[in-house]
């Protein structure tokens, strides 16, 4: 009976040894270190040439974010704009979404900013009323980690829309 005994301790330890070790990580309350994502820096290039609205080969003009340095994952990429709105014109069906002057989006995706709602800023000295555009990525916690510099689009004389 002592052998059998010492089996059945053995066993007992044994299992409670591993019920210990798993539910020991599960009470882990340490709080992990938030290390803050390197990206470098963004900016904004603008390939479109100008844009009107009755122009049907596209939706308005083209913004695309360009990292510079190295693209981390884990990012939110955030298009504002004084006046006007962003759209997304993506496959595979190819349907406008409209998404207002703020769009976030936690990918690194090109956007479309069209003067459809636009409610107008300041006026220069030419009349215009130009429009800024900024982009900014943000790490996992909400902080910011980059910004592009201003990009700027107005409406010209000939009735067509140009970033600057």
């Amino acid at each position: 009976m002592t052998i059998r005994r010492m089996s059945y301790l053995t066993v007992l330890l044994s299992f409670c040894a591993v019920v210990l070790c798993v539910c020991g990580g599960c009470l882990d309350t340490s709080t992990p270190v938030s290390v803050p994502e390197q990206v470098g820096s963004v900016s904004i290039s603008v390939p479109t040439e100008g844009y009107g609205l009755f122009m049907s080969s596209t939706v308005g003009i083209l913004l695309q974010p360009v990292p510079e340095g190295t693209e981390a994952g884990n990012l939110s990429y955030g298009w504002q704009c004084d006046g006007g709105q962003f759209l997304t014109w993506d496959a595979p069906d190819y349907r406008v979404a409209e998404h207002g002057t703020f769009f976030l989006h936690n990918q690194l995706t090109s956007v479309y900013w069209s003067p459809l709602g636009k409610t107008g800023g300041e006026t220069d000295a030419d009349g215009s009323s130009p429009i800024t555009v900024t982009l900014q990525v943000y790490d996992a916690d909400g902080g910011l980690v980059a910004e592009a510099p201003l990009v700027t689009v107005r409406e010209r004389d000939d009735g067509l829309w140009y970033a600057d």
